[in-house]
């Protein structure tokens, strides 16, 4: 047990080695934060289990990643944490059944319909899980991820928009079955399936800098460990009924950020 203590978090700290650029500066030493960051996360691990440590890590990111913004503060920012919080407000005012039963999805055997939910119970909960970290994500100031840049004369494409997300969201949602199926044949443990695929999804976007990459992990995490699960609660037609909806009601946040570019 010590060795893989001592190994794992030596590993995983030197792959941090790679978030710099120049050759010259990848030196073991630089990694001497992670090491000691890593070693109380894994003590938070063994007394607080895999969402405890991933908790801790987010409190040192959310801190460390903050002063690191590139982009300029705009009026769109102001939107989209309006935006996050109208969602959050309507997800909570409308939700009926306790936030405590999303626990049942915790567990390495989850079970996926939560007892007594009904369609609409799962669609507010996908609006708080995306409105809460959108807007306190934007209180902080990190940076968003990039969007396609607009060019003279494609503001048609803010029209056609919403069409494209809604394709999109389709196609995700068939790859989030195909990966959760393939994943299950190596990893028996739910929720570190769904955590790999949320961070497959993270790093598949482009960012601009430290704070961007950590506002999209930690609004895609929830955003798709729920989605996910709903998933597979509702069944599959249901499901593409809900990522519908879900899609379509997330079109004016979705084009705020588009306007952005």
């Amino acid at each position: 047990l010590y060795v893989l203590f001592i190994v794992g978090n030596l590993y995983w700290s030197l792959m941090h080695l790679s978030n710099f650029e120049s050759e010259r500066d990848r030196h073991w030493l630089r990694t001497l934060p992670q090491i000691v960051g890593g070693l109380f996360f894994t003590l938070a691990f063994l007394r607080f289990g895999l969402l405890g440590s991933i908790l801790c890590h987010f409190v040192y990111n959310a801190v460390l990643f903050s002063i690191h913004r590139v982009g300029r503060i705009t009026h769109i920012d102001i939107g989209i944490v309006l935006a996050g919080i109208l969602y959050a407000a309507i997800g909570f005012y409308n939700l009926e059944r306790p936030l405590t039963d999303v626990l049942l999805w915790l567990d390495s055997t989850p079970i996926y319909d939560l007892p007594g939910w009904g369609f609409w119970d799962y669609m507010y909960l996908s609006f708080i899980v995306t409105g809460v970290p959108t807007a306190v994500f934007g209180i902080l100031l990190y940076d968003r991820p990039e969007m396609p840049r607009l060019k003279d004369g494609e503001e048609v494409a803010i029209v056609l928009f919403p069409v494209f997300l809604l394709i999109g969201s389709v196609i995700v949602f068939l790859i989030y079955y195909a990966l959760y199926g393939l994943l299950g044949l190596i990893i028996a443990d739910a929720p570190i399936r769904i955590l790999m695929i949320a961070i497959l999804f993270c790093f598949g976007a482009d960012h601009r800098s430290a704070s961007a990459v950590s506002s999209t992990f930690w609004v895609s995490l929830p955003t798709t460990f729920v989605s996910i699960c709903t998933l597979y609660a509702l069944g599959f037609w249901p499901a593409l009924l809900f990522v519908l909806v879900v899609s379509t009601l997330q079109v004016p946040l979705t084009i705020l950020r588009y306007l952005d570019s």
